[in-house]
């Protein structure tokens, strides 16, 4: 044993000195009427505690009372022992000492939560095993006790009767369902060795079923995968078909556009030549009006000369 292990029993044997009093607590028990009194049980290092582990604890009983449908009457807390807490911490741990002291004034203002030091003062771990002891005019009223072990007696005058319990009853009632199942299973086996042939017809007339219902699924799935086959080559030719008249409707389209693309040319080109008819006659008929504006000046021109002509010789003669 090593210093510390040493330090470790020490702080055992001063929290027993100090804890003398290590009864679980009854002071804040819930004094209620309830059919199903529950009672909450959390356990850890609690190396320190911190408040999640009071948050989960009051979780715990909110489930239990909305879900489960039982009334939680107390809860306790119970810190582990020093050496499981030293060998699963190391140098980190607390002694039960100060475990118990900082989870004491971390539920001290909760009204049914109690810290239970048995555990923390204690070498070891308690195995706990909670049998439910109860009379059988008790155990009538209450009915079927939900996941709880109890022991009932039965009072028969002033005799009391050995105690069962439900537990130990429900375990008969499988034994007895398995002895059955094992007296069916042994029967099976004699009938087998009794009569050979029997059983051979059996299996010949199970075998031939099986190949019956082979055949039959076999054809089934022949039939379907038929019919899968039939239902694709349809859809592929109403795929092709669709495709084709897809195919001639965009041609016919195009076909369309392209003679409506000509005829817009074809008219393009009309109205091009006739404009430039147009100009040329313009021109032709501009020229031919200028040619005859020109012989006509020539004309007066002509005129006017021989009109000079005329009147020089009239001036000639006069002299």
């Amino acid at each position: 044993m090593d210093e510390f292990e040493k330090k470790v029993k020490k702080d055992v044997e001063e929290s027993r000195k100090a804890f003398k009093n290590n009864i679980t607590p009854t002071n804040k028990i819930l004094k209620k009427e309830t059919k199903y009194p529950t009672i909450l049980l959390s356990t850890g290092s609690l190396n320190p505690i911190h408040i999640s582990h009071k948050e989960n604890l009051k979780k715990a009983k909110k489930y239990v009372e909305e879900t489960l449908g039982f009334d939680v009457i107390a809860g306790y807390i119970s810190p582990s022992h020093c050496l499981y807490v030293y060998r699963k911490l190391g140098d980190q741990y607390m002694s039960s000492f100060h475990r118990i002291n900082t989870c004491e004034l971390t539920i001290e203002d909760e009204n049914w939560i109690m810290i239970d030091k048995f555990e923390a003062t204690s070498d070891h771990f308690v195995n706990l095993i909670l049998i439910y002891v109860i009379g059988n005019d008790l155990f009538r009223s209450y009915g079927k006790m939900p996941n709880i072990h109890v022991v009932c007696l039965e009072r028969k005058g002033s005799v009391i009767s050995e105690p069962h319990s439900q537990i130990a009853d429900q375990m008969k009632i499988d034994c007895q369902k398995d002895l059955l199942r094992i007296k069916e299973l042994e029967e099976q086996i004699q009938n087998l060795q009794e009569n050979p042939n029997q059983n051979q017809n059996q299996n010949q007339n199970q075998n031939q079923n099986q190949n019956q219902n082979q055949n039959e699924n076999e054809n089934q799935n022949q039939n379907q995968n038929q019919n899968q086959n039939q239902n694709q080559n349809q859809n592929q030719n109403e795929n092709q078909n669709q495709n084709q008249n897809q195919i001639e409707n965009q041609n016919q389209i195009e076909n369309q556009n392209q003679n409506e693309n000509q005829n817009e040319n074809e008219n393009q080109n009309q109205n091009q030549n006739q404009i430039e008819n147009q100009i040329q006659n313009q021109n032709q008929n501009q020229i031919e009006n200028q040619n005859q504006n020109q012989n006509q000046n020539q004309n007066q021109i002509e005129n006017q000369n021989q009109n000079k002509n005329q009147i020089q010789n009239e001036i000639q003669k006069s002299k």
